[in-house]
Formats: structure tokens, sequence, C-alpha cells
């Protein structure tokens, strides 16, 4: 399985599963302490699982994470610490992203289309900071 994954202090703030990714048992792709957890499961024709529902439980939550499924296309996820850019990747046609705790850009190569799921509810006035990268 190709997973890259980038940490700052220690902390991972970005997890990429390559489209060619293959795995053989079940596996959670984050720690446990990380705000969205990230799993691939694994079932046979005839599997199941029993019918079950989440328990209600209060959470604090800091940062919005969010998850990108690239279907179409392909960009350059960059990711900055005190507005500086440090480090950049390039995300192809399948290829899924975690993103946690991190401030990202996106550079379009292509035309694309991105599935994007965050922890909500979401408000875009109020919830994202934009900012202009320091040039080393």
């Amino acid at each position: 399985m190709r997973i890259d994954k980038y940490k700052i202090n220690n902390k991972t703030v970005l997890t990429i599963i390559r489209d060619k990714s293959n795995f053989k048992k079940d596996y959670f792709l984050t720690e446990k302490n990380q705000t969205f957890q990230l799993g691939m499961l694994k079932f046979k024709k005839g599997g199941e699982v029993q019918p079950h529902y989440q328990v209600k439980k209060k959470r604090i939550i800091f940062k919005t994470s969010k998850f990108i499924y690239l279907k179409k296309g392909e960009f350059f996820l960059n990711i900055f610490k005190k507005k500086k850019k440090i480090k950049s990747f390039l995300i192809k046609k399948n290829d899924m992203i975690l993103i946690d705790d991190v401030s990202i850009s996106l550079e379009f190569t292509k035309p694309s289309l991105l599935i994007e799921i965050k922890q909500g509810p979401y408000n875009k006035n109020k919830d994202k900071i934009k900012f202009n990268e320091i040039k080393k």
C-alpha cells in the first residue's frame, strides 16, 4: 500500500493514499487521537456489517479536517507553515487525501473534479482565513 504521511512537530497533518494502494486487511490510516478517522475496509462477497448506530458523544474540535478524493485531473497540494510554503505534493486521479490541522493551497495542472468531505457545520466566511504566501 502506498501511503504518504507528512508530519509537523511529530504530528501527522497530511495523509495521501495513492491510487495504486493495495491492502490485504482492514487498516486505519490515522492515529487514534486524530479528530478525523480514515480506514480502508475490505469485504468478501456475502460479507456484511451488522446494523448499528454511533453513540451520541460530545466532542470538542478546534480545527476543520477535510478529506479529498480526486476523481479526475491533477493538482499540486501545497502545505504551509507560518504562511511559507514548506512542501508540495503532486496529486493524481483517484488519489485520496486527509488534511488535518495544516494550511494548504491547491494549484490545478489539469481540469479536475474532486470530492471534498469536511466536518460541519461549516461557514466559509467564518471558518477559513485566506492569506498571501510569504516568498522565501
